[in-house]
C-alpha cells in the first residue's frame, strides 16, 4: 500500500506530521480508512505532557474519537466487513478477567491500553485495530457526525446509570461536548424538565437545539421568596430570552439550581436510557442561597456572619451560618467555578479531559477566570421539592461535583463524569448521608454504552453534527490544537 500520513507526538510539545505506511491487518484485525477524527481535552493533555504517565506511551499517534470505512481485513474476520462504515471502541480489553466477563470492559483488570494513547490512533490516514472493537453503521450514515460517537458512548454510560424516566426533572451541568450530547440522550426519554447549566449565555441556543427546556447561566442567590429567573424566558416567566441575571453577574454559584420554571412539560427531544440506578452511595448537598436582605443589583449578598464562621475565600460573602441542632438543612462550601478553558471532562478514558468547552473549568487552566462563587447556602425542607430528580455533571471543575450534588432533591440521583485538573472541594459526609442520594461515577465507556450510543445515532435520537465547530486537515493540526485551547469551540475535527 502506498505511503500515508500520520500525526506523531514524539514527546510532550513535539508534534509533527510524517509519512507512515499503514500496518497491514493481522488475524482478527481490520484496516480502516479514517474519514474524521476528533480532538478533545485528553489530547491536549497528551500533547502538553500533563496526562498521567500510566495513561500514555510516547511516541504515539493520537486520535481516540474517529469514524471511517474498512478497506482490508485480516484472517478470522468476515470479508463482508470491507467497505462498511464504522466507528470503534478505544479500550483494548482482555475479555477474560472478571470485570470484562461482567460486561465492564472499560474496567479491564489486565492493565490500561487504549487507541490514541498507548496504541496508534486516528490522527492519520489509516488505522489498524482489532475488528471486535468495531461498530458497523448504516451505509447512509454521516461519518462526520459519527466521529463524535466516542464521547457520546462515554456520556451514554452516565445516562444509563442515571436511568432518567419520562416526566422527571433533570439538570445537566456543563454545555461542552459531553454535556450537550447528554442533553440529547436524556431528552429522548422526554423528561418533564431538562435544564442545562453553563456560565456562557452563548451556549443557550445550542443547548435548546439539543433538547434543553431551560438554560441557566447562574444559580442563586436571590431574595427570600424570589424565584431564580429562567434565562430562556419561558411563557409567563417575565424574563426575555437570554436574560435572567444582571449583565454584570457572570458567575455560576455552587448552589442549588433555578426555581421550578413555568415552561410547559414534556418539551424535550432526543435521549437517555431507562436503565435502573445501581449505586447507593450517598452524596453531598449545596443548596441555593436564601439571603436575609436583598442585594444591590450586580453585588453579592452580604450577611453579618460572626467571626469564626465559614466564609467564602476571597469573597465578602460568608456562607450561611451553621444550622441549628436537629435541623435538616446543610451547609456547603464556596470556591470559584473556574474558567472556560480546556479542563477535565474525563468520561472517556483514564483520566479523560474533555471539558474544554464546558464553560465550568478550573482556574488552574489559566484562562477567563470568572468571578468567585457569590454565595452558597442551605435549603429548607420545602425547597427540596424544587431540586431535580436526576443531575448529570459533565464539566469537571473543582466545584461542579458539589454543584451537581446540591441540585439533586433528597433521594435523587447524581452522575459524576469529570475529574478536575486541580484539587476539588471536599464533599460533606453529613450532607451526603442525610440527603440519601444515589451517586454514580463513570470511567470511560463499556461495550454496552457504545451500543446505546450507536443505536441512538442510527435511530436519529442522537445527532452530534450541530456540536462540530471547526474542521482542519492533518497538516493544520497545530492550528486545530490552538483553536481548541482557545476554549470557544465545542468540537474540533481533523479530516485526513
Amino acid at each position: 500500500m502506498t505511503s500515508a500520513r500520520a500525526v506523531v507526538v514524539d514527546e510532550p510539545g513535539q508534534v509533527r506530521v510524517v509519512e507512515m505506511s499503514p500496518r497491514a491487518p493481522g488475524p482478527g484485525e481490520a484496516l480502516v480508512r479514517v474519514a474524521w477524527s476528533g480532538i478533545c481535552g485528553s489530547d491536549l493533555e497528551l500533547v502538553a505532557g500533563t496526562r498521567p504517565a500510566p495513561y500514555v506511551r510516547y511516541p504515539v499517534t493520537p486520535g481516540h474519537e474517529w469514524s471511517g470505512t474498512v478497506v482490508e481485513v485480516g484472517d478470522l474476520v468476515a470479508a463482508d466487513l470491507v467497505g462498511r462504515k464504522v466507528v470503534g471502541e478505544g479500550f483494548r480489553a482482555c475479555l477474560m478477567c472478571a470485570a470484562c466477563r461482567s460486561g465492564d470492559t472499560n474496567l479491564c483488570m489486565s492493565g490500561y491500553s487504549e487507541t490514541g494513547f498507548t496504541e496508534p490512533g486516528a490522527w492519520a490516514d489509516y488505522l489498524t485495530l482489532p475488528a471486535r472493537l468495531l461498530h458497523v453503521l448504516p451505509d447512509d450514515a454521516d461519518l462526520r457526525a459519527a466521529a463524535l460517537l466516542e464521547p457520546a458512548a462515554c456520556i451514554a454510560a452516565a445516562c444509563l446509570k442515571l436511568g432518567v424516566q419520562t416526566g422527571e426533572r433533570v439538570a445537566v451541568v456543563g454545555a461542552g461536548t459531553l454535556g450537550l450530547l447528554a442533553t440529547q440522550l436524556i431528552a429522548a426519554v422526554h423528561p418533564g424538565e431538562l435544564t442545562v447549566i453553563d456560565r456562557r449565555a452563548d451556549r443557550e441556543a445550542l443547548a435548546r437545539q439539543c433538547g434543553a427546556t431551560h438554560f441557566v447561566t447562574a444559580v442563586g442567590p436571590e431574595e427570600p421568596g424570589t424565584p431564580v429567573p429562567d434565562p430562556g424566558g419561558p411563557a409567563g416567566s417575565g424574563a426575555p430570552a437570554g436574560s435572567g441575571r444582571p449583565a454584570e453577574s457572570n458567575t455560576l454559584t455552587a448552589s442549588n439550581g433555578p426555581e421550578r420554571p413555568s415552561a410547559p412539560r414534556g418539551a424535550g427531544r432526543p435521549g437517555g436510557s431507562s436503565a435502573p440506578t445501581g449505586s447507593n452511595t450517598p452524596a453531598g448537598s449545596n443548596g441555593p442561597v436564601r439571603s436575609n436582605a436583598p442585594a444591590e443589583a450586580g453585588q453579592p449578598t452580604r450577611s453579618n456572619t460572626p467571626a469564626g464562621s465559614s466564609g467564602l475565600a476571597g469573597s465578602n460573602t460568608p456562607i450561611v451560618p451553621d444550622r441549628p441542632a436537629g435541623s435538616n438543612t446543610h451547609t456547603g462550601s464556596g470556591q470559584p467555578i473556574g474558567s472556560a478553558g480546556p479542563t477535565s471532562e474525563p468520561v472517556g478514558h483514564a483520566p479523560r479531559r474533555d471539558a474544554a468547552s464546558s464553560g465550568l473549568a478550573d482556574p488552574a487552566q489559566g484562562r477567563d477566570n470568572p468571578a468567585p462563587v457569590q454565595d452558597r447556602s442551605v435549603w429548607q425542607d420545602a425547597d427540596h421539592a424544587l431540586r431535580y430528580d436526576a443531575v448529570l455533571e459533565a464539566a469537571g471543575g473543582t466545584t461542579t461535583a458539589n454543584l451537581a450534588i446540591g441540585l439533586a432533591r433528597r433521594g435523587g440521583r447524581v452522575a459524576l463524569t469529570g475529574i478536575p485538573a486541580s484539587t476539588p472541594e471536599p464533599m460533606s459526609p453529613n450532607d451526603l448521608v442525610l440527603n440519601q442520594l444515589t451517586i454514580h461515577t463513570v470511567f470511560g465507556a463499556s461495550a454496552r454504552a457504545w451500543l446505546h450510543a450507536v443505536r441512538a445515532f442510527t435511530s436519529g435520537a442522537l445527532d452530534p453534527a450541530p456540536l462540530i465547530s471547526r474542521e482542519f486537515t492533518l497538516e493544520e493540526v497545530h492550528m486545530a490544537l490552538r483553536t481548541l485551547r482557545a476554549g470557544d469551540a465545542v468540537k474540533v475535527l481533523l479530516r485526513p
